[in-house]
């Protein structure tokens, strides 16, 4: 025959069920810190991301610079050569129309010359600019980055020491919940998940101390007699009983 097991008296199981809940905040609280973590690295992940596209679009200004240089110095060669050929062509006419030609495309050529001579030094001066703010902010990528590590690694083993808290106050609570009835305990969890974690509460000083609501004088009447399962008609938290009957007992 199967031996069956009478609860506690209701006193007893409220008192474990207030320290069920003592135990069920400190888990909700581990919980919450949880959470917050993975927000603190997607923070810094943007931080990266964004710094690493600053990066990427220094460097495409900077290779746009470069080109434009490269060219410019390749220019400003193609046309030096031009020079020479027109100078020794100028010294070698004799006809008064072909030295009049020849002067005039040597002319052009020194106007072309001072133009690139311009544009060179404009883009040695950018090219210089853009190559200096892109140390700069492959600095601050480089930076950032090794910082991202080196908290991610911190994360992972605060997480995992907050793992290992909450996987021993699971283990306290199995103590308090295995003393209390089933339909108690269902109650109470349901209560509590729509409740922000807090299930069960005092009432102190006439009023419900999970709601801040009066608490009917006929209920806080029964509250103080702690006969029978009570919840807050307003919130539907589970009564632990009236706290200036646990003080005067």
């Amino acid at each position: 025959m199967e031996n069956i097991v009478s609860p506690l008296p209701l006193q007893q199981q409220l008192q474990a069920l207030g320290r069920l809940q003592e135990v069920d905040l400190k888990i909700e609280h581990l919980k919450k810190l949880k959470l917050g973590h993975p927000a603190q690295n997607k923070e810094r992940a943007d931080r990266l991301s964004k710094l690493q596209s600053g990066v990427a679009a220094q460097s495409q200004i900077v290779a746009t610079l470069e080109k434009q240089d490269r060219e410019t110095r390749a220019g400003q060669e193609l046309n030096q050569d031009r020079l020479t050929r027109a100078a020794a062509k100028l010294e070698s006419v004799a006809d008064g129309h072909q030295y009049q030609a020849a002067t005039k495309e040597l002319e052009q050529l020194r106007k072309v010359e001072v133009v690139l001579a311009g544009q060179f030094l404009r883009f040695s001066g950018e090219f210089k600019t853009a190559s200096e703010e892109l140390a700069k902010r492959s600095s601050e990528f480089e930076k950032l980055q090794a910082e991202c590590t080196a908290k991610s690694a911190e994360l992972t083993a605060e997480i995992a020491k907050i793992d290992q808290q909450m996987a021993e106050l699971d283990q306290q609570r199995q103590p308090f919940a295995t003393q209390i009835e089933k339909r108690i305990v269902t109650q109470y969890d349901r209560v509590r998940g729509a409740r922000a974690g807090l299930g069960a509460v005092y009432a102190t000083g006439g009023r419900c101390s999970g709601c801040n609501m009066a608490v009917p004088p006929q209920l806080y009447i029964q509250l103080q007699k702690a006969l029978e399962l009570l919840p807050c008609p307003s919130c539907m938290r589970i009564f632990l009983g009236a706290s200036d009957a646990k003080s005067s007992s």
